[in-house]
């Protein structure tokens, strides 16, 4: 019997690369033009809004308020319980708009660590968000879902040799240096 491994629960980044490699269990099996992944994992802080929680907490307690009352089971209260639940609907969902991933640089993961980075509150980094100078690092969770997936894409396609690019870029190179890869497309 094989003895296999707990799956790796940290949030990860998937490689892609040429199953050329001969190390891979089932590169004979593979042609050359499939991929295979590895999983790196990364660390991410998830900072959401403590004004937006509350709201949440609230009418999540609200909703089970409202079903737990007896004039629910005679539903009585139908239109009350599908409000109260519209109303959690909507704030988990301007909760999920509003959240921020960050990736610290290893200072602050240390500093964060050690229990004195307590600056970082979600205001700091909501800031932090909009703002060029810190973009690499901090982002909302959509604009981070449109990255990864852009990169998944551009990981997918086929391998190009530096003398067949073009000397100049055809388009500006993106900004996506500092979060978890540096994409120099334009060089």
């Amino acid at each position: 019997r094989k003895h296999r491994s707990k799956p790796n629960r940290t949030m990860s980044l998937f490689h892609f690369g040429s199953t050329d490699d001969s190390s891979s269990p089932s590169a004979d099996s593979q042609s050359s033009n499939d991929f295979v992944y590895k999983m790196t994992p990364l660390e991410w802080d998830v900072f959401l809004d403590p004004y937006l929680v509350q709201r949440v907490d609230s009418a999540m307690q609200a909703a089970q308020e409202i079903r737990k009352s007896p004039n629910h089971a005679n539903g009585k209260n139908d239109i009350s319980r599908i409000t109260a639940e519209n109303e959690v609907e909507r704030l988990v969902a301007q909760l999920i708009r509003r959240m921020v991933l960050a990736h610290g640089s290893t200072g602050q993961l240390v500093a964060e660590a050690l229990g004195i980075a307590r600056q970082y509150t979600f205001a700091r980094v909501e800031k932090g968000a909009r703002t060029s100078k810190v973009r690499g690092t901090a982002m909302f969770v959509e604009m981070w879902l449109t990255l990864f997936a852009s990169t998944l894409k551009l990981a997918k396609h086929k391998k190009v040799e530096v003398k067949e690019m073009p000397k100049a870029p055809t388009s500006p190179a993106p900004q996506l240096c500092g979060m978890f890869l540096c994409l120099f497309l334009g060089d």
